[in-house]
């Protein structure tokens, strides 16, 4: 039969839904923030595993330019538009497809775009243009996005000071988390600073972090933890803005089974994205 509907409880009652939607899963290849653009990044790493992909029903595939433009390579439906079958596997071809396109969007950053607060700010702008594309589908949704990460915390030379962009990251994922946008992680550089923003991510999210050799497990496992997905809806009482981290901890009686969930939350002030 059908579930039941999720109904808001009272301050510290919870209810509960199965999910059962078709997935929709997007990756998001980053140039902007990798140390090096060069065609190996694309060809030899994502590239390489996507073409082993049984079918790229559902998924789609934007990348960020060095200069911060969003460059849409197989792009999401219109929202009025329905979604057509394919017969045969766009990712088949994906090496020779990403190898052409590395040489076309490749080349110098802007000198603004290498600091760290305008580089944060045009990934984050990109993310909230698809997150709002996103949103526009119902249940869960998946973004994948394969990068080198930014510093959380790190010197702007606009700003000619420290920056600590913690608290924004976190409002940033709590909104993502609120449209039921779950965030996987592939890091194709091994910097433990810049492997800061890609844990806060996932964690408020639920999703899972990825190193740069395992891009085709990432997009499996989405794919997987959609169609396994359950919704638990728990409405604790108000509480005021501040820093500190609430965390979430949900078991399961049948010690075989394994969940995947996001570790916990911040409350944040309220705010309206740009895009609605």
């Amino acid at each position: 039969g059908a579930p039941p509907l999720l109904v808001k409880p009272g301050p510290g009652e919870y209810s509960n839904r199965t999910v059962a939607s078709p997935h929709v899963t997007v990756m998001l290849i980053d140039l902007l923030n990798e140390p090096l653009i060069t065609e190996t990044i694309i060809g030899r790493g994502v590239a390489d595993s996507l073409k082993n992909l049984d079918s790229s029903d559902g998924l789609y595939l934007y990348i960020l330019t060095p200069r911060g433009e969003l460059h849409a390579m197989y792009p999401l439906p219109k929202p009025d538009t329905g979604v057509t079958p394919v017969t045969e596997s766009w990712t088949r071809n994906i090496v020779p497809t990403l190898q052409a396109a590395s040489k076309d969007l490749a080349g110098l950053r802007p000198v603004a775009d290498l600091d760290i607060g305008s580089r944060l700010d045009l990934t984050m702008d990109a993310m909230r243009d698809l997150g709002s594309q996103l949103a526009q589908a119902s249940g869960r949704k998946n973004l994948i996005w394969v990068t080198g990460g930014i510093p959380v915390v790190g010197f702007s030379t606009s700003a000619q000071s420290g920056m600590n962009f913690t608290n924004p990251i976190r409002w940033f994922a709590e909104r993502l988390e609120q449209a039921q946008i779950v965030v996987y992680t592939v890091q194709t550089t091994e910097g433990a600073a810049e492997a800061e923003i890609l844990d806060e991510l996932t964690t408020i999210t639920g999703g899972r972090e990825y190193s740069s050799s395992r891009a085709v497990e990432a997009v499996q496992q989405a794919i997987m933890d959609s169609r396994a997905n359950y919704e638990i809806g728990y409405y604790s009482a108000p509480a005021d803005p501040d820093p500190k981290r609430r965390k979430i901890r949900v078991v399961c009686g049948r010690r075989e089974v394994r969940l995947q969930t996001a570790h916990g939350f911040y409350t944040v002030p309220p705010r309206i994205l740009p895009n609605g």
